[in-house]
């Protein structure tokens, strides 16, 4: 039996891109806030999540909220002699926040945006995970009005190019036996030994 290599998926993705945007996006928010001449606190991310483990009642402690959700991917082909399968997966990130005035809110959003597409164009290798990555169409999203707070969120697509999403020349020659270790009876019980000295 042959290694399997390396096999990558959406969330291995999106977990890419938040780390990279965790460790760059606040110091372009930082200066997105100098620029306007606002509170640097109204350019700090509370949260960042994979989109499949938001609490959808957005708390008002995890915004402004920055989050990454792949929606497809494309697998390019087989490179030649390697056996690489590069592909380009489509990510949607988002951001949601809050603030007391409707337009001021969509104002931070585009600000957001802007800054998120930067750091994914100028760090687009996501850490090592990618070849590139490509901003596309950025959009403001509307969120529903709430009578305690405003809410105001938007999306950038991005197209994230990795070298190899797995290795065709790679895997089992023949149908491999069960891959897993059989359990015990009940693997909550053990027989134990137990040996008795007298004290004297």
């Amino acid at each position: 039996m042959t290694e399997i290599g390396d096999i990558v998926s959406g969330p291995d993705i999106e977990q890419a891109l938040l780390d990279t945007l965790r460790d760059f996006l606040p110091v372009y928010l930082a200066e997105r806030a100098t620029r306007r001449n606002l509170p640097a606190s109204t350019y700090q991310v509370a949260s960042y999540a994979r989109a499949a483990t938001i609490d959808t009642r957005f708390p008002n402690e995890y915004l402004p909220c920055v989050a990454a959700r792949c929606i497809s991917k494309a697998n390019q082909g087989v490179e030649g002699g390697s056996g690489e399968v590069p592909a380009a997966f489509t990510v949607l990130v988002g951001v949601l926040l809050k603030d007391q005035q409707r337009d001021k809110a969509s104002d931070i959003v585009w600000d957001y945006l802007a800054a998120i597409e930067a750091v994914l164009g100028q760090h687009g290798a996501l850490g090592g995970v990618a070849v590139a990555t490509l901003p596309g169409d950025s959009q403001p999203e509307d969120v529903p009005v709430e009578e305690r707070r405003t809410l105001a969120g938007g999306t950038l697509e991005v197209q994230v190019i990795v070298e190899a999403a797995y290795n065709a020349y790679l895997g089992p020659t023949e149908p491999p036996g069960d891959p897993y270790e059989p359990l015990p009876d009940d693997p909550q019980v053990q027989d134990v030994d137990i040996s008795f000295t007298r004290a004297d």
